[in-house]
């Protein structure tokens, strides 16, 4: 570990002072993270904090509150699990995985239920590979050929990626170009991932035996698998990420989703053309509404001017903020802070230090943190928000309402990705397993006399809502897909786009297209 002279060197130059003062709450906050920058392992960072103060003891670091977020814990791994869907779109969710994570690990009277969350915790955090910081090809690459080869009859703790690689080498699986010719692992940009030090996560390793175990029930087993994940959906088999002839159905393609399935997700300018609408894109709709953006710009500033006056009494820090508060939506989005300027809000806030880059020197970024780590699910806002965002798309739609009626069968196309060839959709281990129709077939089956639609608008906690119900004439309603128009970057930062979900009031799309499943 790194000498404590240099980390107390570190130390001194973040905190206002000079002086590092380990009884101050938020000293040791600053103090957690020159630790984790001299690459100190958790459980003695954890360790050394709770020596340090009693606070240690009761909350656990890196946060010392955690933001109020209902149904997220760490007393089973049930509840884990729950905690990584619920905080996976957020901004901070590494921290508070990382929180919740160490308070299991910590607790007094731990439980097995404890010891189980933090297993899944730590799975979620450990670090795959050594790659380049964003690089997630690794988990689309393990997950979608380790599920082909169990679907093909291979078998494997898959402990590391040389195991893998042994199912390429004797034929049970085989990468495949756009004419589904072979692609040898050999110079392949994957091929790192074949390598011994390369480990696939457990949790990739489990949710790709139990979704193959469900492919294999539905379909049967499957010969001749190919993962198809090189093509970039310019295969016969489309957006399918492997592909076989399977006993139980014959040849076809499976796009696969690990963990909880999702939706695509559209753009706004995709979303809104689709409907018949003029093609929105971010630009165009903050220029044709840029009355209501600054309004809503005008109200977020009083809450937030608000809140940061309740959180410090540094009359330094208040001027300013009050030189970089704007009160249009063009002035707020391009509004920077200096270096110095930047250390002085966080301190004064009790935010950590933020290292000065193009992200946080923006004055917006500040503002949206101090609302996510005091008002995650702020009322105030999303009724204001709420209120423009309405006044917005009520406009916009009911001005199109025929038009889009008349589209709500080619969107919910779009959302299930139907392309030129059927397949299946599975995610979630398994538990969720679609058949997806060709194009021909979705529009000779999805006609009029079977397929119904209505939608429906409604605010929501994250932004607006677009609510797509559909059924059958024989059937009535199957499910709901939700399209939300939110702030995807956090409240206030950048244009809103758009995001979708959806809610069965059946196990699932069975009743619709397990009909014409072919």
């Amino acid at each position: 570990m790194t000498n404590l002279n240099n980390i107390l060197n570190d130390l001194s130059v973040r905190v206002k002072s000079g002086t590092p003062d380990l009884t101050n709450e938020q000293h040791l906050i600053k103090l957690f993270d020159v630790l984790k920058e001299h690459k100190w392992p958790i459980s003695a960072r954890v360790e050394l904090l709770q020596n340090l103060t009693e606070a240690g003891k009761k909350h656990y670091w890196p946060q010392t509150k955690l933001p109020y977020i209902e149904g997220i814990g760490y007393k089973s791994k049930e509840e884990a699990i729950k905690t990584l869907e619920l905080v996976d779109n957020r901004s901070d969710k590494k921290d508070i995985i990382e929180t919740l994570m160490n308070r299991a690990e910590f607790h007094n009277e731990q439980t097995q239920g404890m010891r189980d969350a933090h297993a899944v915790f730590k799975s979620y955090l450990a670090p795959q590979l050594k790659e380049a910081k964003g690089d997630t090809s690794s988990t689309t690459f393990y997950h979608e050929v380790m599920t082909g080869i169990l679907v093909g009859g291979g078998n494997s703790s898959f402990k590391d990626g040389e195991e893998v690689g042994k199912f390429f080498k004797n034929g049970t699986i085989k990468a495949v170009n756009a004419s589904l010719g072979t692609e040898p692992p050999k110079g392949q940009k994957w091929e790192r991932f074949l390598q011994k030090d390369s480990i696939p996560k457990s949790a990739l390793v489990s949710d790709a035996k139990n979704l193959s175990t469900r492919i294999k029930k539905e379909l049967g087993k499957g010969k001749n698998m190919m993962w198809t994940g090189p093509t970039n959906d310019g295969s016969k088999f489309g957006a399918a990420d492997i592909a076989g002839k399977f006993s139980g159905y014959g040849e076809v393609g499976i796009s696969l989703k690990a963990g909880v399935g999702q939706l695509k997700n559209l753009t706004l300018g995709t979303f809104t053309k689709i409907l018949g609408l003029k093609e929105l894109k971010g630009a165009e709709f903050l220029k044709k509404y840029n009355k209501n953006f600054n309004s809503m710009t005008k109200d977020w500033m009083k809450l937030i001017d608000g809140l940061f006056g309740r959180l410090t009494k540094d009359s330094d820090a208040k001027k300013i903020f009050k030189r970089h508060s704007k009160s249009t939506w063009d002035a707020y989005q391009k509004e920077i802070l200096t270096e110095e300027e930047l250390d002085i809000l966080t301190d004064a806030v009790g935010l950590p230090k933020m290292k000065y880059a193009a992200k946080t020197k923006k004055f917006k970024y500040f503002c949206r943190k101090i609302q996510e780590k005091n008002h995650p699910q702020w009322k105030e806002w999303q009724v204001k928000r709420g209120k423009h965002f309405n006044d917005i798309f009520s406009e916009m739609f009911a001005k199109e309402e025929n038009n889009i009626r008349q589209n709500l069968s080619t969107l919910f196309k779009r959302q299930l990705s139907v392309g030129k060839t059927s397949l299946f959709y599975a995610a979630k281990g398994g538990k969720t397993f679609w058949f997806i129709p060709s194009e021909k077939l979705y529009d000779k089956e999805m006609g009029p006399d079977k397929f119904i639609a209505d939608y429906d608008l409604q605010e929501s906690q994250a932004g607006y809502k677009f609510l797509l119900d559909v059924g059958t004439q024989e059937l009535g309603g199957i499910g709901t897909i939700i399209v939300e128009i939110r702030f995807a970057k956090g409240q206030m930062d950048g244009a809103p786009d758009v995001k979708s979900s959806y809610k069965l009031m059946t196990s699932d799309w069975s009743g619709l297209l397990g009909a014409f499943r072919k």
